[in-house]
């Protein structure tokens, strides 16, 4: 990283790196690169989801899958795809299960301007179903 990048600045001092189960919503404006910077600088070992059709072969999925990655389908990459993502949300799950972490980009795309985008509703929809899953769990854990 320090190669690529020269000069990172990362404050850990107010990170999140305690014994529950976690969910980052993060904006979205550099591509692949942001969930190499977030895995190689969060204290936590991170789950990433990421765009469906990164998938479709499986060698890069094998591979993906070894980096934490879990394919989201979006609509924009095909409506029977989206079915899909009750397996997404059931691995996510598990995840929170095991007291981990869900990187989520909320606003479903990579767009380079420094401004939030509009975001999408799967970080609610995956905090949402945390919640009713994990009912006190979650609400002790401030899901």
């Amino acid at each position: 990283m320090q190669f690529y990048c020269g000069k990172i600045d990362f404050d850990k001092t107010h990170m999140y790196n305690g014994d529950q189960p976690l969910i980052l919503a993060c904006s979205h404006p550099n591509s692949f690169f942001d969930a190499l910077v977030m895995g190689a600088y969060h204290p936590r070992r991170l789950h990433f989801l990421a765009r469906g059709d990164a998938f479709k072969n499986p060698r890069a999925a094998k591979a993906l899958r070894m980096l934490n990655m879990i394919p989201i389908y979006r609509l924009s990459e095909g409506k029977e795809h989206v079915e899909n993502n009750r397996d997404t949300f059931d691995e996510c799950n598990r995840v929170f299960k095991n007291k981990g972490t869900v990187l989520i980009f909320s606003e479903g795309v990579c767009v380079n301007e420094w401004k939030l985008r509009p975001l999408k509703k799967g970080t609610a929809r995956l905090a949402y179903m945390c919640w009713e899953e994990h009912g006190d769990t979650a609400r002790r854990y401030q899901l």
